[in-house]
């Protein structure tokens, strides 16, 4: 019985498919008299069934994600800690979490020609991606928002990247393609500053160039304007121009914004931890004092 429970976990089809099969593995370890046995054999299973990753990001999907989601999300941030509560905790964040799919979703295809795209324009995988970022396509909507991303540290110290793509809730307001960017914009300042909803020094320059960005000094509101304002500054001028919905920016300062992040992204080796001001890393660029590429 244990096996057809551990295929079921492994071939769960979504995010609410899992809980489903999360819960039934539960139920069935509970009422075993070797639950202590079955609960560190789950474990491993689940560690063997995810396979070692090579380069700068990892999409999952198909029978790798579920167990590959367990182990990123409720495993490594945890220390590898492991309990008898941890099945029903996973089962009911989700349940809490998502509802079927309600809108649009980006496909692994597409993710790839992202990522391609900002590697060629920044240099983006080669100078964040020190440890492979999990990229996770959800076929479910969230309560709250469109995707999120995620961070811990491992036990040497490390960011680890997570990045939950799921289904629009809302797609009359935004595109998935454009809120990949913004996570990757997430992405961006936790690596730099190394805890969430902290931007740049440097990013003082565009609130007080842009109006609109004006008198905004909220930490978390900063955060996701600096988001915002990567993937825009990325889509800026491209044949990807078409998948920002920000219609209230003006061009001039769709042009200011992207001028700023074209010059923070190439003096990022000289700012690795984002505490240079505006007119540092303008220097910087100014004299072809930046990095290699």
């Amino acid at each position: 019985m244990y096996n057809i429970l551990l295929k079921k976990v492994i071939k769960s089809n979504d995010m609410l498919d899992l809980s489903k099969n999360l819960k039934a593995m539960d139920e069935f370890i509970k009422q075993s008299s070797e639950s202590d046995i079955f609960y560190e054999e789950l474990y491993s299973d689940i560690r063997r069934c995810v396979p070692e990753q090579n380069g700068a990001f990892h999409i999952w999907t198909g029978d790798e994600w579920a167990t590959a989601y367990i182990l990123y999300q409720w495993i490594i941030p945890f220390f590898n800690q492991w309990n008898k509560k941890r099945l029903v905790v996973i089962s009911n964040y989700l349940e809490q979490k998502y509802i079927p799919a309600q809108g649009k979703i980006i496909c692994p295809e597409m993710v790839r020609e992202l990522l391609d795209f900002i590697e060629l324009k920044y240099g983006f995988l080669s100078k964040l991606a020190r440890n492979p970022i999990d990229i996770f396509i959800v076929n479910n909507t969230t309560k709250s928002y469109n995707s999120f991303y995620n961070f811990s540290f491992d036990l040497y110290g490390d960011v680890h990247d997570l990045i939950f793509l799921s289904s629009m809730r809302d797609t009359q307001q935004v595109t998935p393609e454009f809120v990949f960017l913004h996570e990757l914009g997430h992405l961006i300042h936790t690596r730099l500053i190394k805890k969430g909803f902290t931007v740049p020094v440097s990013f003082d320059f565009l609130t007080s160039q842009v109006r609109m960005f004006k008198d905004i000094e909220n930490d978390e509101t900063l955060a996701e304007l600096f988001c915002e304002s990567f993937a825009l500054a990325a889509f800026n001028r491209t044949p990807y121009e078409k998948y920002v919905m920000l219609d209230g920016v003006k061009q001039s300062d769709r042009d200011i914004i992207s001028f700023y992040f074209f010059v923070f992204m190439h003096t990022l080796e000289q700012n690795p931890d984002g505490t240079l001001p505006w007119q540092d890393i303008l220097s910087l660029f100014s004299r072809g004092t930046y990095g290699s590429d």
